[in-house]
């Protein structure tokens, strides 16, 4: 059988681990840590989980600010220090996400991708690290040569823009194959990933020639100055992301129009309506109930679980969330951590219980005839009011397209 989505995403993020642990062993070996660098090593450490934090999304993944620093720390250090400093720092980030996510994310948490994206950037940045360095013959650091010659700075361009070129390749690669579908390569991504290739090399001279004048202090100032970086480029991201949310969402409103506009089918709309909003909204467990005035019963023409269609059968209209949300005509948004919120409002707690849920009813100008939901059974995940908004837009085309229909 060929393997699903998740499966595959799954084995792409465990062969990156594996290769990351392979390389960060190979480095570690090559040139062992300094135990009496622990100044700079606590700094690199604060720095890189900091970084972590701040990421800029590229070819719908997230792209760490992570290699501007490192490969400076590697020229100085040695491979070695580096990636434990990346290891630790990576790893501290993650800890804090899962430990105290209301507080260190800017969105609605989600554990299992701020996992992921750990894995990512400290297989990649392993990977590219050692193979760079022990390329051009820097794995172990300037500071175990007697001086630095002309020679040795044309061997730090090379691993530069080596490692620059080896950077951006393999996360565009590992990108394109992560992804649920086809990932968009506009201009702007493209034209930023290049822009951001080309500042480790420079980073690196300049911790280079600020070392050779003051010593441990230069890691310091290049980091704080690279942190300034990050964190500009962060929050001016923010409404490109806007942008794009809008522009994916008009794209997606324009889609079902086509299909409104066309001779009514209600299989085909709905299909349709599914295919758009998981687009959008990246979960892969979608549903349409309506209500039988006649018998009151609840019925399903399009049920979506784990992305696979479901039968789920008629049933008496009861106590359940879709259940109030046909009945008071009210939208409802348990945003994460479902079984607890399901437990408040005195909904039974299944073996099936969602970890996040979202629906809105479908309403006509006579009366109530259902609900579109979504539901999100991985823990950490979750939706926001940005996608009850769009749910509340949707409902209006589906639900007097759905009255026509039947």
């Amino acid at each position: 059988m060929p393997k699903t989505e998740p499966q595959r995403q799954r084995t792409i993020y465990l062969i990156v681990l594996i290769i990351g642990l392979l390389s960060f062993i190979g480095g570690t070996l090559l040139s062992p840590p300094d135990p009496e660098l622990v100044v700079p090593m606590v700094f690199l450490i604060v720095l890189l989980a900091a970084l972590e934090f701040l990421p800029l999304r590229l070819f719908e993944n997230q792209f760490s600010m992570i290699p501007l620093i490192l490969f400076s720390a590697a020229l100085i250090y040695g491979s070695g220090s580096a990636l434990w400093a990346c290891l630790i720092g990576i790893t501290t980030s993650i800890v804090l996400q899962f430990t105290f996510p209301q507080r260190f994310t800017t969105s609605l948490p989600n554990n299992q991708k701020n996992l992921r994206a750990g894995i990512f950037d400290f297989g990649i940045n392993s990977f590219v690290l050692v193979a760079s360095l022990s390329l051009f013959g820097l794995v172990q650091g300037v500071l175990s040569l007697d001086f630095v010659s002309d020679e040795i700075w044309l061997s730090i361009l090379g691993a530069g823009i080596f490692y620059g070129g080896l950077h951006g390749a393999t996360y565009s690669i590992l990108s394109q194959l992560s992804s649920k579908g086809s990932v968009s390569q506009n201009r702007w991504d493209m034209l930023a990933l290049l822009s951001l290739e080309i500042l480790p090399v420079f980073f690196g001279f300049i911790s280079l020639l600020f070392f050779s004048i003051i010593g441990d202090q230069a890691l310091i100032i290049v980091g704080v100055a690279i942190f300034a970086l990050a964190l500009l480029v962060f929050y001016l991201g923010a409404p490109r992301k806007n942008l794009e949310r809008r522009l994916q969402e008009l794209s997606a409103l324009g889609e079902i129009s086509k299909v409104l506009s066309s001779d009514i089918d209600l299989e085909r709309l709905l299909n349709s309506i599914q295919v758009q909003v998981t687009k959008l909204l990246n979960v892969d467990n979608f549903y349409v109930a309506l209500l039988d005035p006649v018998d009151k019963q609840i019925w399903y023409p399009l049920a979506v679980k784990h992305g696979r269609r479901q039968a789920w059968q008629r049933r008496p209209l009861t106590d359940r969330l879709t259940d109030r949300v046909i009945l008071d005509g009210e939208p409802i948004l348990i945003p994460s951590d479902g079984r607890h919120e399901l437990s408040k409002i005195g909904l039974p707690v299944g073996e099936d219980a969602p970890f996040a849920w979202i629906g809105v009813p479908l309403i006509t100008s006579k009366q109530i005839i259902g609900c579109l939901a979504l539901f999100s059974l991985s823990p950490g995940a979750g939706f926001t009011d940005e996608d009850l908004n769009l749910l509340n837009i949707l409902s209006g085309q589906t639900s007097v397209a759905i009255e026509i229909a039947l």
